[in-house]
């Protein structure tokens, strides 16, 4: 079956079925059967491997570094696919200086950007997520993932796609066809926005894109925020920062808030022991801890950049709109992040000081991830429940680790009310099922905000649960418009089920698919409304 392909990509980067299995492991728990892994190192390789599938009648399955955690990992939607794994297509071309774009093949890597950028000491930020070094900027962009140096929006950051279609042909867009220098530098091109179909779609198979960067700053200014602890002044807080987001473009960058069940899940162990009594109440161990602790109902972050001047000027004016709706408001600037970090030193790790030194390295991860710099940190979060953490944070992968990870990230209106009525919903759902309702929230706009609730599970006995209330949170979520802006592999059909009425989304999604691809040879499934398509 694979003599023929083998001559051209070469033995080595093919893995068959009997081994294939074991190298995607999937930190939610889903398990699908895999034909086999190619591993291309070229656009060229790509296109052989594509035509090669189309005369087999095998389906392919495209994945850039396969860190796609809480969503199914490096999983396909349907069984007996063949993975297309990208991670060698590793070239860093065409950087601009002056203009600030790069040209990036999907096996590149934060981490590796990051470091090209410093290596050169070029004067841009990364884009960067929560996640780790080792995910791929195209993958994540791709998948519409945020982040909060300035170009927080991801996939708006891309401004050229290429991709192989279905046929093997390469896809340009319209204006790079052309060879027209300046297709790189705007996002639409000219005529309908074809690209848009390779976000979060089944199209085709990027195998390059030009992103812009956005320039480094002087200055970059964290405003650490405590809502007093009632729904009014929440609220109140949320509209604050929602406003200081529209009226200081480019300046206030993004907002992020983290309840308390996140802060207990991010400082403190988990209770296995109090969690072996029948009687063990979630919410009770939450609200016991967070008194014991100190920890607020709500923590919020207002990322901040400009030159000294203008960076500590809005810094002040965020510190004083938000003083009377919070507890405290703390400006941490870099001077106040080396404090932090040689105090940080010689802290012994016992006791309450264990936790504050905790906090504070937490503190020192935000900032650096505020400098686009990447992280792991906030990847440890996804241990808290199951798995072996591993001493070094680079080697953090929740699927090879044991843990137990979905994630579930609806989109909300950037309103207090809101954000509320999730955090009871999620609170309710998650009770029902023993699932701590740990929420961490980014804006993605000013008007509207991404919460991300992991749902952490040991996979040995909690897995049927933790399947069960992803779908009870989707159902309850539904009902109050506050659907997931992506999916897991396992609810790409959730969708399809949600508007049983008005078909015509699917319909045209439907059309084009069967003209670009129209023996569904590209990842069958993927963010089609049925897992049979």
């Amino acid at each position: 079956m694979f003599s023929q392909i083998e001559s051209i990509i070469g033995a080595h980067n093919i893995i068959h079925a009997t081994q294939a299995r074991e190298l995607y492991p999937c930190p939610s728990q889903s398990s699908r059967r895999i034909k086999g892994v190619m591993r291309p190192h070229t656009i060229e390789h790509v296109q052989a491997i594509v035509r090669w599938a189309s005369e087999q009648g095998v389906k392919l399955y495209p994945l850039s570094t396969g860190r796609n955690w809480g969503y199914g990992g490096g999983s396909p939607v349907l069984d007996d696919c063949i993975i297309v794994d990208m991670a060698a297509l590793k070239a860093i071309r065409g950087f601009d200086p002056e203009l600030g774009t790069v040209t990036l093949e999907p096996g590149v890597s934060q981490g590796e950007l990051y470091n090209y950028i410093e290596d050169y000491e070029h004067p841009y930020f990364c884009p960067v997520t929560g996640s780790s070094p080792q995910c791929s900027l195209i993958g994540n962009a791709l998948e519409r993932g945020y982040g909060v140096t300035p170009i927080t929006d991801h996939f708006q950051g891309i401004t050229e796609i290429k991709a192989v279609l279905a046929d093997g042909s390469l896809y340009q867009g319209q204006l790079d066809q052309m060879g027209v220098a300046s297709s790189k530098l705007s996002k639409w091109g000219v005529g309908p926005y074809v690209e848009g179909l390779f976000s979060q779609g089944n199209f085709g198979i990027v195998v390059e894109a030009t992103i812009r960067l956005e320039p480094k700053t002087d200055h970059s200014i964290m405003v650490i925020f405590k809502p007093k602890e009632n729904d009014h002044d929440f609220a109140e807080a949320v509209r604050v920062s929602k406003e200081l987001m529209q009226t200081q473009k480019k300046v206030v960058s993004a907002v992020k808030l983290f309840n308390k069940a996140y802060s207990a899940a991010l400082n403190s162990p988990l209770p296995r022991a109090e969690m072996e009594k029948p009687d063990f109440n979630v919410m009770n161990w939450l609200d016991d801890i967070g008194r014991k602790n100190n920890l607020p109902e709500w923590l919020g972050l207002i990322f901040i950049y400009g030159n000294d001047d203008i960076a500590h000027i809005s810094a002040k004016e965020c510190k004083r709109r938000l003083k009377p709706h919070c507890k405290a408001v703390t400006i941490i600037d870099r001077k106040k992040i080396g404090i932090i970090r040689l105090v940080k030193k010689v802290l012994p790790p016992l006791g309450l000081l264990k936790i504050l030194k905790e906090q504070m390295d937490t503190v020192s991860a935000s900032y650096d991830l505020l400098r686009g710099q990447p992280q792991s940190r906030f990847l440890k979060a996804a241990y808290w429940r199951a798995g072996t953490l591993p001493e070094k944070q680079k080697d953090y992968h929740p699927g090879k680790d044991g843990c137990g990870l979905l994630w579930f990230a609806p989109m909300l209106p950037m309103k207090g009310k809101d954000l509320l009525n999730f955090e009871a919903i999620a609170k309710d759902v998650c009770a029902q099922f023993g699932i701590f309702p740990v929420i961490s929230m980014t804006t993605i706009s000013e008007q509207c905000i991404t919460a991300l609730l992991p749902i952490m599970f040991d996979p040995a006995t909690e897995l049927e649960k933790a399947m069960a209330c992803h779908k009870a949170l989707f159902e309850a979520c539904k009902k109050a418009h506050y659907l997931p802006y992506r999916a897991h592999i396992d609810a790409m059909d959730w969708y399809g089920e949600a508007s049983n009425t008005n078909k015509s989304f699917e319909k045209a999604l439907s059309q084009v698919k069967s003209e670009i691809d129209p023996n569904n040879l590209i990842s069958p499934g993927r963010y089609q409304h049925s897992r049979k398509a």
